[in-house]
This record gives structure tokens, C-alpha cells and sequence, in this order.
């Protein structure tokens, strides 16, 4: 990967570029997940979506992005 990467005509570092998506990645993964538990459960869709929000808001991202950072150095 170039130093910068063009992602719809925005330069983004390319260092940036790994931790990022593996934090969008991880905040998508937890809502799917407790939103589909919550609905499961029975919740409404607007309870569902709260469950969502709130396993976004958990998401341990100092974790993800280090963990990001580590396997963006072995490769």
C-alpha cells in the first residue's frame, strides 16, 4: 500500500487506513449481533436498534486499533 491510499477521491493515510476499518468493522460486527439477540428475545425493532447501539458503544476500540496496528506490521 502506497503512503496514502484514495478512498472516493479522500487521500487517507495509509496507516490510518487498517486501524479504521477494523474498528468500523468490529462496531458493525457487535450491533448485527446484539440486535439479532435482542430481536430473538423478542424486543421491538426500537428496542432491538437500542441493544445495537448500546454493543457499539462497548466495543473496546483501544483493543481493536492495537490489535489493527500489531497485524499491520507483520505483513
Amino acid at each position: 500500500m502506497n503512503e496514502t491510499t484514495e478512498r472516493n477521491d479522500i487521500p487517507v493515510l495509509a496507516w490510518l487506513w487498517e486501524p479504521a476499518t477494523a474498528v468500523r468493522d468490529a462496531c458493525y460486527a457487535a450491533a448485527l449481533a446484539a440486535y439479532d439477540a435482542a430481536a430473538a428475545d423478542g424486543l421491538c425493532h426500537e428496542g432491538a436498534l437500542e441493544c445495537a447501539l448500546a454493543a457499539m458503544r462497548r466495543v473496546d476500540v483501544a483493543a481493536v486499533v492495537t490489535r489493527a496496528l500489531a497485524e499491520a506490521d507483520t505483513s
